[in-house]
Order: structure tokens, then sequence, then C-alpha cells
């Protein structure tokens, strides 16, 4: 998968922070479960590009970051139950 060249800039205005990542408009989650060409992982029109502090502060990312905590919540209490 080839990713656009990025600019290097944060696209919130102003923000002169580095390093930047892309975010997707349209979750690589949805993307895959909808069926969605492969093609808009990479197309332009579905990246923004964010510094990582902004990118931290987007709906996804603390989606992801609290399904993260409850999996490990999850299998930390699957392995008490184990041991």
């Amino acid at each position: 998968m080839i990713y656009p060249q990025k600019t290097g800039s944060c696209e919130i205005h102003g923000c002169r922070r580095k390093p930047t990542d892309w975010h997707h408009v349209i979750s690589q989650n949805q993307i895959q479960k909808r069926g969605l060409p492969k093609s808009m992982l990479t197309d332009p029109g579905n990246l923004k590009e964010y510094c990582r502090y902004h990118h931290m502060m987007t709906t996804s990312f603390m989606v992801r970051k609290k399904l993260d905590k409850k999996e490990s919540k999850k299998w930390n209490q699957l392995e008490l139950k184990i041991f």
C-alpha cells in the first residue's frame, strides 16, 4: 500500500507540531467492514495529515484507545482465571 507523500504540516490552521500522521476520514475498519474499495485506504480524499497531538484528539483515536483498554482488561481477567 502506497500512501501519498506527506507535506509534513498539520492540517489544523496555525499548528506547527511535528511529526505528522495520516488520519483516515472514513476509518480503515469501516472501509474493510463495509466492503468499500481498498483504494480508499490511500485515497488523498480520505486522508488528513495531522500532527500526533491533534491526531490523538480525533474520535476514532479515542474510540480505539477505549477499545484497546477494554480488550486489555478482558485479557487480564482471563489470565487471572486461568492461573
